[in-house]
């Protein structure tokens, strides 16, 4: 028997385990969960583009721009679901305040709480083939020299 049971992935075993704990010990707390898709660097605050990490894809992006990384296969077809860290900052800050301020709870039993997913694809989707394309025509602008 496997340990994570039905989670795809241990990602979505602690996130469940880590959910489940605030659920038993939270029982008289408003609570709001934020679930965001792949957190990107910033659109405007404090400054456009700021990121304080290179993990997964802001890595690739940031060596793939710098001229580090020349290659790397791609699916141009898959979709893209990225959302700029200070729009995750303020889609906490909201989903703080609304937990607090609302009287309507939309969850059935003592643990009365929110999920509130955060991403972009849905509204504004994009695919690798147009990261690819913004990668080409501005590279020259923001690659390093060696490129």
């Amino acid at each position: 028997m496997r340990i994570i049971d039905t989670w795809p992935n241990t990602y979505t075993f602690t996130k469940a385990i880590a959910e489940s704990i605030i659920r038993k010990t939270a029982t008289d707390l408003p609570i709001a969960i934020v679930r965001p898709s792949q957190v990107s660097p910033s659109l405007k605050e404090p400054v456009c583009g700021w990121i304080n990490n290179v993990y997964g894809p802001n890595g690739a992006g940031i060596g793939a721009f710098a001229g580090l990384i020349r290659t790397g296969v791609i699916h141009a077809e898959t979709e893209l679901n990225f959302i700029p860290v200070d729009m995750v900052a303020n889609c906490i800050i909201a989903a703080a305040f609304g937990a607090t301020t609302s009287k309507q709870i939309l969850s059935p039993g003592p643990w009365k709480s929110r999920a509130w997913y955060n991403s972009t694809s849905s509204i504004f989707p994009s695919w690798w083939a147009c990261a690819e394309d913004y990668h080409r025509k501005s590279k020259t602008d923001l690659c390093s020299d060696d490129w």
